[in-house]
C-alpha cells in the first residue's frame, strides 16, 4: 500500500468542512426567503378584500344605505296670553328630555323663540299672538334644510330613548308607503282628528303646501276670519278655536283635495258662511276632517296590519293603537293630557308621550341618566338667557 500523502490526508476534513458551511449558507437563505415571504402581504388576497370591500360599498350605495336623511327637531316657545305664566319656561327637564334624544340620534335640535309674526300681522289677525301659530313659520323656515322636520311641543317627550325617528321611516318604506306627513294619536281609529301636540313633516311638496295652507288659515280665510271671538280687558280671549289646531285640519283636508283632484266630489268647498263670514264649520274644523277622510276611504294606520291596509297613494300616515306587536302606542306620539290614555305601565310601551305633570318614574330616571351620563342640561344663565346643550355641544336657542 502506498501511504497518503499529508496533503490527501487533510483533504477529506476540508471537502467535509466547506459543505457544512454551504449547506449551512442555503438554509440560511431559504429560512430568510420564508422570513420575507410570510411578512410580505398576500397581495393576491389583499387585492381579493379590497375589490370585496368596493363591491360592498357600491351595493350599499346602490341601496340607498350610505345616506341617511337629514331629521331636525323643532321645539319652540312664545310669551302670550295664552299660558298663565309666559315669562319662563317652566318644564325645563322636558327640553332635557328632547336635547338628549336628539343627542342620542345625532339629529339638529332646534329651539326657536323669535316671533314668527310682527305687530301688523297681529292686528289683522289678533289671534296669531297665541303661541302656538308661530310654529308654522318656525317650521317653515327650515324645512327645505332637511328631509324630515318633527315639530314638539315643550311637553311633548320621548319615553322610548332607544328607537330613532328613522325606523318609522322604514316601516313606512318596507309597507311601501311614502307618506309627506305622519301624526300622532289621541282618538279613536275611525277618527282623522288630532292634538297636534307632534307634527313630522317631510320636505316635499305636499309638505309644503301643507305648511302654506296652514298659513293661509293662519291669516284669517273668510271675511271675518275665522270664528267668532270674545274679548277679555280689550283683548282676545284664548278659545282652542283660536289656535293653530284647527288650521292644520283645514290644510290637510284642502292640501289633500288639490293633489287628488277625482276625491272632490261631493266634499264641502265653501270654505266660509256668507251669512257670518266665519268659517263654515260647527265646531273647529272637526266634522270636516273626520267626514272628508272617512268619505274618500282613507285609513288610520301607522304599522302592522293597519299600515298594510293604508292606501299606497296616502300622503298622510295617522298613527294608531292596537295589540297586535305587543306595543299598542307605538305611534308618533300618544296623548296623556285628557281624554282616554294609558296608565303609567302602559305608557312604557309608548314612543313619546304628550304629558306636563306627574311624570312617569321611568321618565325621572332617564332623565338623570341624560343629565349625569351625556351631560345634559337646559337651564338659565344669571342674564337670563337660555341655554340647551349635552356633552359640551350648546345647541342653538333662537331669540329676537
Amino acid at each position: 500500500k502506498i501511504a497518503p500523502s499529508k496533503a490527501m490526508r487533510w483533504r477529506a476534513p476540508l471537502i467535509l468542512f466547506g459543505g457544512a458551511i454551504l449547506a449551512a449558507s442555503l438554509l440560511t437563505l431559504y429560512f430568510q426567503f420564508e422570513i420575507i415571504m410570510h411578512a410580505a402581504p398576500n397581495t393576491e388576497l389583499f387585492m381579493d378584500h379590497r375589490h370585496q370591500e368596493q363591491n360592498e360599498k357600491n351595493a350599499k350605495k346602490k341601496r340607498g344605505g350610505s345616506k341617511l336623511p337629514r331629521i331636525a327637531i323643532i321645539s319652540s316657545h312664545i310669551p302670550s296670553s295664552q299660558a298663565k305664566d309666559s315669562s319662563r319656561i317652566q318644564l325645563l327637564d322636558h327640553l332635557v328630555n328632547k336635547v338628549c334624544y336628539a343627542h342620542l340620534w345625532n339629529y339638529d335640535f332646534i329651539f326657536n323663540m323669535t316671533p314668527g309674526f310682527n305687530n301688523e300681522d297681529i292686528d289683522k289677525a289678533p289671534w296669531l299672538e297665541f303661541g302656538t301659530w308661530h310654529r308654522v313659520p318656525h317650521i317653515s323656515s327650515r324645512i327645505g334644510d332637511y328631509d324630515w322636520i318633527l315639530y314638539a311641543d315643550i311637553d311633548y317627550v320621548f319615553t322610548d330613548m332607544s328607537r330613532p325617528l328613522e325606523s318609522f321611516l322604514k316601516e313606512f318604506e318596507l309597507y311601501g308607503k311614502d307618506p309627506s306627513v305622519f301624526l300622532p294619536l289621541d282618538q279613536r281609529p275611525s277618527k282623522f282628528m288630532f292634538s297636534a301636540f307632534a307634527v313630522m313633516l317631510k320636505n316635499s311638496v305636499f309638505g309644503s303646501a301643507v305648511l302654506e295652507n296652514w298659513m293661509d288659515f293662519g291669516r284669517g280665510l273668510c271675511p271675518n276670519g275665522n270664528f267668532p271671538r270674545e274679548e277679555l280687558n280689550g283683548k282676545l280671549k284664548y278659545d282652542w278655536k283660536h289656535s293653530d289646531q284647527p288650521g292644520i285640519w283645514y290644510s290637510l283636508v284642502k292640501t289633500h283635495m288639490d293633489f287628488f283632484q277625482a276625491q272632490k266630489d261631493g266634499t264641502v268647498t265653501h270654505w266660509c258662511n256668507e251669512a257670518t263670514g266665519f268659517v263654515n264649520s260647527t265646531w273647529g274644523f272637526a266634522p270636516e276632517i273626520n267626514s272628508y277622510f272617512k268619505k274618500i276611504n282613507a285609513k288610520t294606520g301607522s304599522d302592522g296590519k293597519s299600515l298594510r291596509d293604508v292606501p299606497d297613494a296616502q300622503p298622510i300616515i295617522w298613527s294608531t293603537s292596537n295589540m297586535e306587536r305587543g306595543t299598542p302606542y307605538n305611534g308618533l306620539g300618544y296623548q296623556m293630557k285628557f281624554g282616554k290614555r294609558p296608565n303609567d305601565t302602559e305608557a312604557l310601551m309608548a314612543f313619546a308621550l304628550h304629558k306636563a305633570k306627574e311624570m312617569p318614574d321611568f321618565f325621572h330616571m332617564e332623565l338623570d341618566i341624560c343629565k349625569r351620563i351625556h351631560g345634559c342640561y337646559a337651564n338659565y344663565t344669571n342674564d337670563g338667557i337660555l341655554q340647551i346643550g349635552c356633552n359640551g355641544i350648546q345647541y342653538p336657542v333662537a331669540t329676537g
